[in-house]
């Protein structure tokens, strides 16, 4: 494990970088602040790696750079949970071909662009029930998600202040149900493309008051 209060900052390009030769890789309780263009957290194609815990304190901490936490390619049955992530440029959590898994309990706030971004996961949980949905804050896009999504599920989180609540680009077979989105400045959900088989359901949407947020649901 990488745990225990360590902290790294002015690293370039990844503060730790696993590969798929590690299993049960824990990561918690570490800070990170990061440089322009850097990733706090990266892993590829790790199996059942845990980045965070189940209790606030195990969170890490990251601040600044390009990405806060990123798995790619293949990553099976990560865990991303209570972890912090502010002021990063592009995604605060960003899932690309993982599957399974879960991202529960983080909280991330902007400006990025987004706060939690799913390209092509399946099987993935993001939020849950009561404390274990994600609160995503003062973001462009405050979830995304494209690709062929099957068994993905977005769930309980709450979007706010975001420019889009959240944001689906050819999102397939993705279902989004019980999450809250307020205060958003353009739509609380804005869906283009293909999006065969995605379901929205038992949302609570709610705009900022103001003339520009002229979308509940947006489809394209």
């Amino acid at each position: 494990s990488i745990s225990g209060n360590n902290t790294f900052s002015n690293v370039s390009q990844f503060g730790i970088h696993a590969t798929s030769v590690v299993r049960g890789l824990v990561i918690a309780n570490n800070s990170f602040d990061q440089p322009a263009g850097a990733t706090a957290i990266a892993v590829g194609g790790v199996r059942n790696a845990v980045i965070g815990g189940t209790t606030p304190a195990e969170g890490n901490r990251i601040t600044g750079g390009q990405r806060g936490i990123y798995a790619y390619s293949t990553s099976t049955g990560t865990a991303l949970q209570n972890n912090s992530i502010t002021n990063v440029a592009e995604s605060g959590i960003f899932l690309a071909g993982a599957q399974g898994g879960a991202v529960r309990a983080n909280q991330i706030s902007g400006p990025g662009q987004y706060g939690i971004r799913v390209i092509s996961s399946a099987n993935a949980v993001v939020g849950g029930a009561g404390d274990l949905g994600n609160l995503v804050a003062g973001t462009v896009n405050g979830g995304s998600a494209s690709g062929i999504l099957t068994g993905t599920t977005f769930t309980g989180n709450h979007f706010t202040g975001n420019t889009y609540g959240l944001q689906l680009a050819d999102a397939r077979n993705l279902t989004v149900t019980a999450d809250r989105v307020t205060g958003f400045s353009h739509s609380g959900v804005y869906a283009t493309g293909g999006s065969a088989g995605t379901v929205i359901a038992s949302m609570a949407i709610t705009g900022d008051g103001a003339a520009n947020s002229v979308h509940g649901v947006f489809l394209s």
